[in-house]
């Protein structure tokens, strides 16, 4: 592609043109589990969604140390959903704490997406 049309291409997509392709969204990416003892396991379904027009596939999901996670599946259809559960033992935490998680998919304009998990430990 030459100059001119990746600056075209820039130019669209500054503008909100909308390009094809699977879109990975989550509602809610960040909870506040609150505050919990040393002893406790926290646990949170984040639901991400396929807003775009061809099938989203999730490569992989990271998580931290003391902390799961568990994709329902990593095969999303246009229009649909999956969930991801994420689980964090509090066993040695102390004070604040944030857990990030990232998936990463086909989506060719965000391919990562971040999510966390924070509270405080008593």
């Amino acid at each position: 592609m030459g100059r001119m049309g990746q600056m075209i291409g820039w130019m669209l997509m500054a503008a909100g043109v909308v390009f094809a392709g699977p879109r990975m969204e989550c509602v809610g990416p960040a909870q506040d589990f609150g505050s919990v003892s040393s002893t406790s396991v926290v646990s949170h379904v984040f639901v991400i969604a396929n807003t775009g027009d061809s099938p989203l596939k999730i490569d992989w999901v990271r998580i931290c140390c003391g902390a799961t996670a568990d994709l329902a599946t990593n095969a999303v259809a246009a229009g649909t959903n999956t969930t991801l559960r994420v689980t964090v033992s509090m066993e040695g935490k102390l004070g604040q704490v944030e857990r990030a998680i990232y998936v990463t998919a086909n989506d060719p304009v965000a391919p990562v997406l971040r999510l966390t998990m924070t509270g405080s430990v008593l």
